[in-house]
């Protein structure tokens, strides 16, 4: 009973997301999203995630300035992701949070766990643990 009402209420927050947060010119598609993904550059960070939106896949890490650190051994991982309105949803089991709120955020898109969404929407108050996006690197 407990899952499905935490999918329950991930789909409403979703729905709420989607209408609140995404109204904008800016469309989010799977080109419209693809970048690095890193946490504020402004910033130091001994540990954290990244994430790399390709049109059709993504790539998710995450680091430590831990030497050794055994759970992060297993990044990064690859998979495919979806899109529906501001709903990420990264499809790997070792992607700790896969559903995420991917919004546009001062000429670039921020993807937020669903807690800092709902700060997000109530204060617009960006959480210091948002993704920003950054463009992909060519391949030389």
């Amino acid at each position: 009973m407990k899952p499905r009402f935490a999918l329950n209420l991930l789909a409403v927050f979703a729905c709420f997301a989607s209408v609140v947060s995404c109204v904008s010119s800016v469309t989010i598609s799977n080109k419209t999203v693809q970048g690095q993904y890193h946490l504020n550059e402004k910033d130091t960070w001994f540990a954290g995630e990244y994430l790399t939106l390709r049109e059709k896949d993504f790539e998710y890490g995450r680091f430590t300035d831990v030497v050794g650190f055994a759970p992060f051994a297993k990044y990064p991982v690859r998979g495919k992701y979806t899109l529906d309105g501001c709903l990420l949803t990264l499809n790997h089991p070792a992607v700790d949070i896969p559903q995420r709120i991917i919004t546009p955020y001062k000429g670039r898109f921020i993807i937020l766990k669903p807690d800092e969404a709902d700060l997000f929407l109530q204060k617009r108050t960006v959480s210091y643990m948002a993704l920003y996006q950054s463009p992909l690197k060519q391949p030389r």
